[in-house]
């Protein structure tokens, strides 16, 4: 829907808006989801108010849950976390003094969802990662464990019934929506490519890049020993994004907090990106944003082939893609990539164009922006 200039003008009289977001704008699934958009908003005359569940340097301690971290670690995060919803509910309360309400990958536990819909029935859910669905790593689990699964799943399943409009990745997890819910928008992540375009350096021919989060650490993790023994026959670096903290006493292995700036300044150096997965119907819920990233960087992906890498990584053209139960499928890969620089280089080329032509922010924002705004007029 295209909005003219007496649209908009009535647009700035008349459009509040409350974000409710995970993170901060260092957080980057937030980043990617909410806060690249506002200035789009900003231009059509909106007025916004963003409140993040967690914030930079508190963040640190959500990642006590992940499963590198302690027992105390864990408790002690958990602790956090229930402090700071809290605090969430203050910014329920906002949903009073505006027209509509965006919530980013947070189900609003404790009631405090019921509450919001109760202040404000004008929401639309930004469904943006499966992390509230069930999947295999956690199925199966007894005690609290099981009681935490089953009860966010009740708290996502409410928000999906009742949103004006739900916002998802990909068609895959449109299934899972329309069961509750017929207003879906299918909207994958764009990317700021001016933002992540490669900078201009020599590559050494021996270092990749994974860009990730602490929760999926794992799977960088789960093929770490492959990339030991390919290290054991050449020069390796691996250059771990954003991840937990890793450590090889085969492989040098350097870690980088995730940001903008960094994704650019190390992903430029890096033959390729790595974007390993596992079997399972979480990860044929998601597709890895990181495919994006090392596209507009201008590097081929080594993706494993399954849930919907096949779909996000063009064999051959984009990238190449493993067998992440063979680890023969992994070295071929690796050896394909590092041995052959020009045929790497041209992939990367291919993906940037991809990434540049289908999913640049500024086609992307003008498509989200209009859909949020056409729901608010509908309410």
């Amino acid at each position: 829907m295209n909005y003219s200039i007496e649209k908009a003008c009535e647009w700035r009289c008349l459009i509040k808006i409350l974000f409710l977001t995970q993170y901060d704008e260092h957080g980057a699934s937030s980043q990617v989801r909410v806060y690249q958009f506002l200035p789009e908003f900003k231009s059509r005359g909106v007025e916004f108010t963003v409140r993040p569940l967690l914030k930079k340097k508190a963040d640190q301690l959500f990642l006590g849950l992940s499963r590198f971290a302690g027992v105390i670690e864990r408790y002690r995060s958990l602790f956090f976390i229930f402090g700071q919803y809290l605090g969430r509910v203050f910014d329920v309360f906002l949903a009073l003094r505006v027209d509509g309400v965006v919530v980013q990958k947070d189900v609003l536990p404790f009631g405090l969802g019921r509450l919001l819909f109760l202040l404000n029935q004008n929401v639309v859910f930004e469904f943006d990662d499966p992390i509230w669905l069930p999947h295999e790593s956690i199925s199966g689990k007894a005690g609290a464990k099981s009681l935490i699964v089953r009860y966010r799943k009740h708290c996502l399943d409410f928000f999906l019934k009742r949103a004006r409009l739900v916002i998802c990745d990909n068609p895959k997890m449109k299934t899972y929506v329309e069961q509750f819910n017929s207003n879906v928008l299918v909207f994958s992540s764009p990317v700021d490519v001016k933002v992540y375009e490669s900078v201009a350096c020599e590559k050494s021919g021996k270092e990749i890049a994974w860009i990730g989060s602490s929760g999926t650490t794992y799977l960088l993790q789960n093929v770490l020993p492959t990339l030991e023994k390919i290290a054991k026959t050449r020069p390796l670096v691996l250059h771990n994004i954003g991840g937990a903290e890793l450590h090889s006493d085969v492989l040098e292995v350097r870690n980088t907090p995730w940001s903008p700036k960094n994704v650019v300044e190390v992903g430029s150096r890096c033959s390729f990106g790595f974007a390993p997965g596992e079997k399972g119907q979480f990860n044929h819920y998601k597709y890895a944003y990181k495919i994006w990233l090392y596209a507009a960087l201008s590097i081929p992906t080594l993706a494993s082939n399954d849930g919907l890498n096949p779909i996000a990584v063009k064999e051959g053209v984009t990238g190449l893609l493993f067998d992440p139960s063979s680890e023969e499928s992994l070295m071929n890969a690796v050896a394909k990539l590092l041995d052959n620089p020009e045929k790497t280089r041209q992939m990367g080329a291919n993906a940037y164009h991809w990434v540049k032509s289908e999913y640049d922010l500024p086609i992307g924002s003008k498509t989200l922006v209009d859909r949020i705004l056409s729901t608010l007029e509908q309410s």
